[in-house]
């Protein structure tokens, strides 16, 4: 059992929004790690989240809706569980910007990194793709 910590902003404490549940013991047992991707259970709501590094220790944010759904306030008890997340994450890019790429006869950073058929050219192009953002 965990208690939950309602987080709260700007906002009156009387209406607070998200929640989220410090996780002390778990990021050993889950292998370590600074940002841990884990599907989570909240009295039995499946949820998608990440244990982080906040202030008081590793927590596991809760998402208003989740809350609200299950009539959670400030200090109230949760059952939670987590695994860690080794499912490969992709993101495909949109339809319209992919489109106009490809009539620019542009390729996409990912792309180009992934054509490199030598560790040191890839290196590189990794490199140069993220001094490229900033």
């Amino acid at each position: 059992m965990i208690t939950l910590r309602v987080c709260s902003d700007s906002r009156p404490a009387s209406r607070p929004r998200g929640a989220f549940i410090a996780m002390p013991d778990v990021v050993t047992a889950l292998g370590g790690g600074g940002r841990i991707p884990v599907p989570a259970t909240f009295d039995g709501i499946k949820c998608t989240g990440s244990i982080v590094s906040m202030v008081g220790g590793p927590c596991l944010g809760m998402l208003k809706a989740t809350r609200e759904r299950l009539g959670k306030g400030p200090g109230d008890t949760v059952v939670v569980t987590v695994r860690r997340d080794t499912a490969e994450r992709t993101a495909e890019m949109p339809e319209e910007p992919a489109a106009a790429m490809a009539a620019a006869g542009a390729r996409t950073a990912v792309g180009v990194i992934e054509s490199a058929e030598r560790p040191r050219t890839r290196a590189r192009r990794i490199d140069e793709a993220v001094a490229a953002t900033g």
